[in-house]
């Protein structure tokens, strides 16, 4: 994989990562809440925050208090982070991508360690896996749902190790695609992969400017979402053909009015209730 792999410094291959272990740990604070306030968002990490004070006098430092640390309670990571370290695990042992690796990982991870708030949907798939009598492993996840499979975010949660380990565009796609469906087989859900693992990708490579990498993303994703698949999946679901790619452009439109209202900003990102299949809760 040595000839495929980005070259990227170090902190930005860790900041990667732990950026979105963070994310993960956070979110889950508030994973399934109908709502959270800003006001309620702020104190809760601003509670984890390390907090500059003098060295105390007197007598010694209650627990949690030293380096001026406040006492906080401890973050879990959930099923997003261990299957993006699974990923993460085969592309360095193998070199390359491996499907049959990987999904090996994901299933003996979870089998090792199974609460992490797995969904129901993939915990069959990494049953079906786990049996001797598996030969292909994308077939449980075609199987998801009488055959329509899933369409949630798992794909796209833990598909940032692919963006650090290909630096080619088209390989970033195919491989983000392939992940996917290791475990979401509808086009939603290996699609929604390929535009986190994209925007990754450009973010990684030092694209700033809001504009470009919005019409990078724009551009990628309308190529993406042309194939016949996409097209179908998003009919049979009740979609409008290329989600993805409009709501990119709605985005695009928001940010150059400036001045948007939420309720705009929610009828025209979340209809016909796309967001609400797409939670992190969601197989």
């Amino acid at each position: 994989m040595a000839a495929k792999v980005a070259r990227l410094t170090r902190s930005r291959c860790r900041g990667c990562l732990l950026g979105a272990l963070l994310g993960d740990c956070l979110g889950g604070e508030f994973e399934a809440r109908e709502s959270v306030s800003a006001p309620e968002l702020l104190r809760f990490v601003l509670a984890l925050r390390p907090l500059p004070s003098p060295p105390r006098e007197g007598p010694a430092a209650e627990p949690g208090e030293e380096s001026g640390r406040r006492v906080s309670k401890i973050l879990y990571y959930s099923d997003d982070t261990a299957m993006a370290h699974s990923i993460v695990r085969s592309l360095l042992a193998k070199q390359d991508f491996d499907e049959v690796d990987m999904a090996k990982r994901f299933a003996e991870e979870y089998d090792k360690d199974p609460d992490r708030s797995y969904g129901g949907g993939v915990v069959t798939v990494f049953k079906k896996l786990l049996s001797p009598k598996c030969r292909d492993v994308f077939e449980p996840a075609r199987q998801q749902f009488n055959g329509k499979g899933s369409y949630g975010n798992g794909g796209a949660m833990r598909v940032a190790g692919i963006s650090l380990a290909y630096s080619d565009v088209q390989d970033v796609k195919k491989y983000a695609k392939l992940s996917a469906e290791l475990t979401h087989a509808n086009s939603l859900g290996y699609n929604g992969a390929i535009l986190q693992a994209l925007a990754v990708h450009y973010a990684l490579h030092g694209e700033s400017n809001r504009d470009k990498f919005l019409d990078h993303l724009i551009g990628q994703m309308e190529d993406v979402e042309a194939d016949d698949k996409s097209v179908a999946d998003a009919q049979m679901l009740g979609y409008e053909d290329r989600p993805f790619s409009k709501r990119l452009k709605k985005i695009r439109e928001f940010l150059e009015q400036g001045s948007v209202s939420r309720s705009d900003v929610l009828l025209e990102l979340e209809p016909q209730g796309l967001s609400q299949e797409c939670r992190p809760s969601d197989p």
